[in-house]
This record gives structure tokens, sequence and C-alpha cells, in this order.
């Protein structure tokens, strides 16, 4: 294709294309570094924020660390520590849960599902124990009540009396005390 334009507009015209460009590009570049700037400047405030927590919470570890090491000799905390250890030591193999569940589980009659076990202590050597679960009837329910009873140990073996509809799959709640 054959121009007609003179030789010097040609010359304005490359380089006004080249001025376009430039300009264009330069505001493409301006346009990119304002979005990082309104992007990464909360990032860099949250990140001097965490930073300067850290350090407080350094410098507070120090000082704690610097206070306790200072009070206390390290030969006595030492000794407390083996102290401690050696209550693990004399600790009976079977826990006092495992025995309590192991009766509970040892005279459950067939029809009988047990959910849920809540275990807590009321005294030194007393404990609250509930059952949850369903009962295949209610003779299965009361067999059950009764074989805690004579297991020596348990006492005060409450069923509610709501456990004790007719039909099958009776949901059930069995309260009572165990003394280990």
């Amino acid at each position: 294709m054959i121009t007609l334009l003179p030789e010097q507009t040609k010359k304005k015209i490359r380089n006004l294309y080249r001025r376009r460009v430039v300009v264009t590009s330069l505001f493409f570049f301006a346009w990119l570094t304002i979005v990082c700037i309104v992007f990464l400047i909360p990032t860099l405030i949250m990140s001097n924020e965490k930073k300067t927590h850290l350090q407080e919470q350094l410098l507070a570890l120090e000082n704690t660390t610097a206070t306790t090491t200072t009070t206390t000799p390290l030969r006595i905390t030492v000794a407390s520590i083996n102290k401690k250890v050696g209550l693990f030591t004399t600790v009976p193999q079977k826990s006092i849960t495992v025995h309590i569940v192991d009766a509970l589980v040892a005279n459950k009659p067939k029809g009988i599902i047990i959910t849920d076990i809540q275990i807590k202590l009321k005294e030194k050597n007393t404990f609250d124990v509930s059952l949850v679960g369903t009962a295949e009837n209610r003779d299965t329910l009361g067999t059950y009540a009764k074989q805690l009873e004579e297991v020596s140990g348990f006492t005060n073996v409450t069923v509610p009396l709501n456990n004790y509809l007719k039909g099958t799959a009776l949901p059930m709640t069995i309260e009572l005390q165990a003394t280990i």
C-alpha cells in the first residue's frame, strides 16, 4: 500500500504513536502500583502489629523466666519433679474407673445396650455413676437393675419410672453410687 503522506507527517505520526505507547504503559504501571499499595498496606500494618505483639510476649516470657530462675534453685525444682514422678509409679495397675466399668459390663444382660457411662467423684472413695442406653424390654431393665444392686460396692441404684414403659427398645437411665 502506498502512502501519499509526506515524510514529515509520517515522522509526526510515528512519534505520536510512540508517545501514546509510552504514556499508556506509564499509566498502566502507575495503576498497577496503586493497586499493589492498596492491597499490601493492610498486610504491612498487620505484620508490624504481630511483630510488636510477639516482641512484647517474648519480653514478658524472658521476664517471667528470669524471676522464676532466681526465686527457686534448680535443685529444689528437680526434687519437686522427682517427687511428682514418684507418685505415678505408685498408682495401681487398674484405675478406679476401670473397676467400675468392668463391674457394670460384667453384669449386663444380653438385651441391654449401654451408650454412655458418666463417672463423677462425689467424695474420697465414692462416685456417682450414670448409665445411659437402651433396654430390650422392661423385664431386662428390671433384671439389670437388680443385678447392679447385688454387686458389692454399688448402692442407691435408681431407675426412673418412665424407663418402665411398655414396648421394646426402651431408652434407659440408671443412676447409682459406687464405693471403692
